[in-house]
């Protein structure tokens, strides 16, 4: 398929979008594993993981023993892009102060999405909210806060690429931990997708405060 420049692709989530996410939080995403060897058995002040170096390279390494907090989120956005909201206004002290009650939706989609109406209806968030606002002379100061549903999503792993290493010529490399048979590995530059994806929860129970997502901004949300 054609590649999408960065700067090109749709990102949704944030104070005016879909509120119960942070900026750019919703949609397809990438979970990132910093240094390849947090994910290896091998003795390493980092390793955690149960792969080998082999693993890594033929990129059938499982990360799904990692904890939560060795993975970084990344968004990395889609071509496809459906938002809604429905905001109800209300005063609530003089002219000066409002507030509001609002329900969003929305999801975006990658080049790879087949877009139904099922998968349409399957994959849309909604996240209920409410705010308040301050009318000041520069446009509405706006307090929101919205809650995001409980529910998980297979993500792929993204983490450094290991190859053979031989200290003589592969200079540009750093050394890794030997392989279990005495072989030699180096951590390139380079990123490998693993083939098995985790499946990611957030590291939170499907009803948690923690899933309430706070947005201070000026000017309404649309």
């Amino acid at each position: 398929s054609e590649i999408v420049h960065p700067e090109k692709r749709l990102f949704a989530g944030g104070s005016n979008s879909v509120r119960g996410y942070g900026q750019n939080r919703l949609g397809p995403r990438v979970l990132y594993v910093e240094k390849a060897e947090t994910l290896l058995w091998a003795d390493s002040a980092f390793a955690v993981g149960e792969c080998s170096p082999e693993e890594i390279m033929d990129q059938s390494c499982d990360a799904g023993d990692l904890s939560d907090d060795q993975f970084l989120v990344q968004p990395r956005g889609g071509t496809k892009l459906l938002e809604g909201s429905l905001e109800l206004r209300f005063p609530v002290s003089g002219r000066l102060w409002e507030g509001a009650t609002f329900l969003d939706c929305g999801q975006v989609w990658d080049e790879e999405a087949s877009l139904s109406l099922a998968n349409l209806v399957a994959d849309l968030r909604f996240t209920p909210g409410l705010g308040i606002r301050y009318l000041s002379p520069i446009g509405p100061i706006r307090v929101d806060l919205a809650y995001r549903f409980g529910g998980g999503e297979p993500l792929s792993v993204l983490t450094q690429a290991i190859v053979p290493y031989d200290p003589n010529s592969d200079q540009e490399l750093v050394p890794g931990p030997p392989g279990p048979n005495g072989e030699s590995y180096g951590f390139s530059g380079d990123l490998v997708v693993l083939d098995p994806p985790v499946y990611w929860r957030e590291g939170l129970p499907a009803l948690s405060l923690r899933r309430l997502q706070l947005h201070f901004s000026i000017g309404q949300a649309f």
